[in-house]
């Protein structure tokens, strides 16, 4: 590790909780972190941030709010990425805000409230953003997202979702999925695809990834596990895309065991997958190094990169119906220009609060 510190770090007084970070490095050498600030842990009034870094990552900006006219009327969470040329996108989802406090997720239900499909664009390096824009849901149910949206060598856009059951809705959604979303002419009609199928009844996915490999194809990630008592974990799941999204290769398992992913797409066919461990010691953020085929996930190494100082709020169980008693995650992996890693997650412990970040080398093949 070269250094650690916060991105946004919460003060004792403040009454509020940080999550969601993604960073980009612009053309200049500037870090850019997006993330949302709520009033705790699954209150449905999010408000989307952006903050800045000119030291690549060790000292960051107060920082600022996205659409500042829409918080009084909407919850928004969602995360930036590169467009063409110096443009920046956002891709996230919004719920309609209701009374102070409430919930967007029941956990006797396993169910959130009904949300929107949004995306929007920067022109200015992120200091203003186009209104949100609307993403037809091609599928029942509301939308659980983690991943920014990826732009291909061929201009498409391209985002996952994972579908929720919406509460008090008896519509039958499929949950067994995850959806690929793109667009071929820059968000003006979007299409849609299975990125994700599980034969298993009971199987759910959350907090998935899709970004570009160097040689075309696109890499899938995201967390896996049984939704009956949503108590069982499989292994995180991946899948492979030759078309730009079009059609996925059969769901396969990364063989690792975690929760929920983030991807950096690296030369040669390889990229870098940060997750969190809550299953086996040591638990807390981890950095696998891959090189997937269709059938493989590839792992060239898998290493430990900040480890959990303190245990879960109420329990230490993995299991995603208890996310509400999580202490730290969502973590995303940034290449920086000199090739070092900045790993940024949200994290609540005794060492603090808010977007905590870890800059590291990049780390050794194993032998």
């Amino acid at each position: 590790m070269i250094t650690e510190g916060f991105v946004y770090r919460i003060g004792d007084v403040d009454n509020v909780s940080a999550g969601g970070s993604r960073c980009i490095v612009l053309s200049t050498g500037e870090l850019l972190c997006s993330f949302a600030l709520s009033t705790r842990l699954g209150s449905n009034d999010f408000k989307p941030m952006l903050t800045r870094s000119l030291d690549g990552g060790v000292n960051w900006s107060a920082p600022t709010l996205l659409w500042p006219g829409a918080v009084d009327e909407w919850s928004i969470f969602g995360a930036i990425s590169h467009g063409r040329d110096n443009e920046l996108l956002f891709y996230g989802s919004r719920w309609s805000l209701g009374r102070p406090g409430e919930s967007f997720w029941c956990t006797e239900t396993h169910s959130m409230k009904q949300n929107q499909l949004m995306w929007a664009r920067s022109l200015d390096d992120g200091r203003h953003w186009s209104p949100l824009q609307a993403i037809p849901h091609p599928v029942p149910g509301s939308v659980e997202l983690s991943s920014p949206l990826a732009l291909t060598g061929s201009n498409r856009l391209v985002g996952s979702y994972a579908p929720k059951r919406v509460m008090g809705d008896v519509c039958d959604v499929p949950l067994h999925t995850v959806v690929s979303v793109w667009s071929d002419n820059l968000g003006e009609t979007w299409q849609w695809s299975e990125m994700f199928h599980s034969d298993n009844p009971k199987s759910e996915f959350a907090e998935c990834w899709v970004a570009e490999l160097d040689d075309g194809r696109l890499l899938g990630t995201g967390y896996h596990f049984e939704r009956a008592e949503a108590r069982v974990n499989f292994p995180n799941a991946f899948a492979i895309s030759h078309d730009g999204g079009t059609n996925w290769k059969k769901t396969a398992s990364t063989e690792i065991m975690g929760q929920s992913t983030g991807l950096a797409g690296l030369t040669g066919g390889e990229a870098l997958m940060v997750y969190n461990q809550r299953s086996a010691a040591p638990k807390g953020v981890w950095l696998a190094h891959v090189k997937p085929d269709d059938a493989n996930f590839g792992i060239l190494s898998n290493m430990c990169v900040w480890q959990e100082p303190d245990a879960g709020k109420q329990d230490s169980s993995p299991a995603h119906r208890d996310w509400l008693n999580f202490r730290y995650g969502e973590p995303s992996v940034t290449v920086l220009p000199d090739n070092t890693l900045f790993v940024a997650f949200w994290c609540e412990q005794s060492t603090g609060t808010g977007i905590r970040f870890v800059k590291m080398p990049f780390p050794k093949k194993a032998k």
